[in-house]
């Protein structure tokens, strides 16, 4: 486990990697089309890692902070509210078991940064970047279709794609507000072109991609 892995200048223990990659960097759906591109994978992968996760941070709960901890507890009645309540109308135990996908992105950030607090992390350019090279990545390989249409597409497995000339969803498009930020922060301390050009490319592919949702956000950031 001494093995050392060097990504972006960043040295991590092959341990390191390993929680990084399956817990973090897999959860990003264009990233893992690219190594298993069918939502027979993606899908359940992300879905069963969601509760393996959410199972770890109540297990765990004892390492992350007080706030922390009330936000856990929160969502944990709400979740508990919710299977009472199918288990009263609907005789089941999650009738509605993508109010759980919708509300897991709230805990899963106090996760990632658990994660980052633990192993030392200091990720913000390693993620700028990665980001930044997994969209170049994935649109080279299958944004050969895309348009400023939002007329739908004839595809067999939507899976990572917004169905539209679009091609991406919202979901991923939106993380390309952090790249945006960092190169523009960058920018505003070096002056310096080759920082200005990565931040211009992010602000484009987040104009041209027309998902409104992600516009407001980059506007708020």
């Amino acid at each position: 486990m001494n093995t050392i892995i060097k990504i972006f200048n960043y040295r991590f223990t092959l341990k390191e990697f390993v929680i990084l990659f399956f817990g973090y960097l897999f959860m990003e759906q264009i990233f893992s089309w690219l190594f298993a591109p069918t939502s027979a994978i993606i899908q359940p992968y992300q879905k069963a890692f969601g509760f393996i996760i959410y199972g770890y941070m109540l297990i765990t709960i004892n390492e992350y902070k007080y706030n922390e901890k009330i936000f856990i507890g929160i969502f944990s009645l709400l979740m508990l509210r919710l299977v009472v309540e199918s288990l009263q109308v609907f005789n089941t135990f999650f009738q509605q078991l993508t109010m759980y996908y919708v509300l897991f992105p709230a805990i899963y950030s106090l996760f990632v940064k658990n994660l980052c607090r633990t192993y030392d992390f200091d990720l913000l350019e390693f993620m700028a970047k990665f980001y930044l090279y997994t969209y170049i990545i994935f649109m080279v390989i299958y944004g050969r279709g895309f348009s400023f249409s939002l007329e739908g597409l004839d595809l067999q497995d939507l899976g990572v794609f917004s169905g539209d000339g679009r091609i991406i969803h919202a979901t991923s498009i939106f993380m390309m507000i952090l790249p945006f930020l960092w190169y523009l922060h960058k920018f505003i301390k070096t002056k310096k072109a080759m920082d200005l050009i990565p931040f211009a490319f992010c602000f484009v592919v987040i104009l041209v991609h027309q998902h409104r949702s992600v516009w407001s956000s980059c506007i708020f950031a």
